[in-house]
């Protein structure tokens, strides 16, 4: 029963059991069978559509702009080489798309990795507080069996609310590193886009929302921070501090029973919205 209770104890003032750890590395980290297989489809089957597509706007920007060099030919030639070089760039953009991508994943990973070796309770980082441990299992196991039972029954709910947190936890990364790879699919189409005024906004949204995935997961790490810096300072705070004793261990885990009911539950409505704040940040709202 000790080690039961230290493990729901641990448990809820963790956060979620599983997945979180994955929003620490980048896509191809994270499964490379399936980033090889995307970046497969991409340059066999949408870098010769992006050639196509990028050819047709070239022709029309060239013949749109050629009609003023009969006004002025000098500021006509200074417009058409303007014209070759955004058109060079763009070509080279659409290369490297990919890479671009892998870039911005790269910011989002760099921002999670610093959020998770940060002491949010104070000797811990991010992914190692446990609260059961910092109680003790000298503590616990000074509980009598009576008193062992009841906390057990107090601590039940929280530890199925943290178990079905991390049972979403774990289908929202999944399908965040989804989402990314199937944006990486079609990278340097939208970057194509970026060629003409008419059409730049496109490749502008696109890497807006594939930022916006991709923050999403810094969003939950953060979260998930933050999480356990509530638990420890509300637990804390409003029952005095962590118990050292059995005979006050009762008493702290009663009186924070409101507190690991709620604090699950609103860790699980933050990692709901993490997209909807992660396109707050790149300002898609």
């Amino acid at each position: 029963m000790v080690d039961m209770i230290l493990s729901m104890l641990n448990l809820i003032g963790g956060g979620p059991p599983v997945g979180m750890s994955d929003l620490l590395l980048g896509p191809a980290e994270y499964n490379q069978t399936l980033y090889d297989a995307v970046i497969l489809v991409h340059n066999a089957v949408v870098k010769p559509i992006t050639s196509i597509v990028l050819a047709i706007m070239a022709v029309v920007m060239l013949s749109t702009q050629s009609s003023r060099m009969d006004a002025d030919r000098e500021l006509g030639i200074k417009i058409i080489a303007g014209t070759m070089l955004k058109i060079a760039l763009v070509f080279i953009a659409c290369m490297w798309a990919p890479k671009i991508l892998d870039a911005i994943a790269g910011v989002s990973v760099t921002i999670a990795n610093g959020i998770n070796e940060v002491d949010f309770t104070g000797g811990a980082g991010t992914g190692e507080f446990k609260l059961g441990d910092e109680i003790g299992r000298d503590t616990v196991e000074d509980l009598s069996d009576t008193d062992g039972l009841l906390l057990v029954l107090l601590l039940f709910l929280p530890w199925v609310l943290m178990n079905v947190g991390g049972a979403i936890a774990f289908v929202l990364v999944f399908l965040r590193f989804l989402q990314m790879f199937l944006l990486s699919a079609f990278s340097s189409l939208p970057v194509a886009f970026f060629a003409h005024d008419d059409t730049k906004q496109m490749g502008i949204g696109y890497l807006k929302a594939y930022a916006s995935v991709a923050l999403s997961g810094t969003i939950m790490i953060l979260a998930v921070a933050l999480y356990q810096a509530l638990v420890l300072g509300f637990t804390q705070n409003q029952m005095g501090s962590i118990p050292e004793d059995s005979d006050t261990l009762m008493t702290w885990a009663s009186g924070n029973f409101l507190i690991f009911i709620v604090a699950p539950i609103v860790l699980i409505i933050i990692m709901f919205k993490a997209h909807g704040l992660a396109k707050n940040l790149v300002g898609d709202a």
